[in-house]
């Protein structure tokens, strides 16, 4: 409990600048990359995020850590977006009206963009290079090269390999009211 409460009420603070923010992590245990980092005002609930090269998030997100999160390489996360590995594993006859909070792992691979207040949920893959837009409500493991979007998310489209983020965004929002 101590270490989760320095980290996320000291280092993660703004006031601490992202390369000491970056060192003080690693030295706590986190596995991340060069050119890897969180911005201000994230909250963690432990240390077992690895986080591939050149990937980061803007601020305010939060990151429940029940389970593993594993981040790949060149993996942008939006403003306060949620990635939550905790359950609460329901069975019937159980004596906790809850269910027991357990946790499963959630996989990032590389070259995924995920939009400001998105929600990852426990257990979800979201392959190479997918696009998840904001808001979305990520349920279910995302196939590679696909743009997702809504509540909870669905694929809209598939995406080129060298079309980028911005470009797939600015199109889908002309030519579509869903997006």
């Amino acid at each position: 409990m101590g270490r989760r409460w320095f980290i996320n009420h000291v280092v993660m603070r703004e006031i601490m600048p992202w390369r000491v923010r970056t060192q003080v992590l690693r030295l706590l245990g986190m596995d991340l990359g060069p050119g890897a980092g969180f911005s201000a005002d994230c909250w963690v609930g432990g240390v077992d995020i690895v986080m591939g090269e050149r990937s980061g998030t803007n601020i305010g997100c939060t990151f429940d850590n029940l389970g593993p999160i594993r981040i790949g390489r060149d993996v942008s996360i939006g403003h306060q977006v949620m990635l939550l590995t905790s359950h609460h594993d329901v069975r019937l006859g159980d004596d906790r009206p809850m269910g027991t909070v357990a946790g499963r792992g959630i996989t990032i691979h590389d070259g995924v963009w995920i939009g400001a207040r998105a929600t990852i949920m426990p257990g979800v893959t979201i392959g190479e290079s997918c696009v998840i837009g904001a808001g979305a409500v990520v349920t279910k493991d995302c196939e590679p090269g696909g743009m997702y979007l809504g509540v909870p998310a669905r694929r809209v489209r598939d995406l080129q390999p060298a079309e980028s983020a911005e470009a797939v965004l600015t199109s889908t929002r002309a030519g579509s009211p869903t997006a």
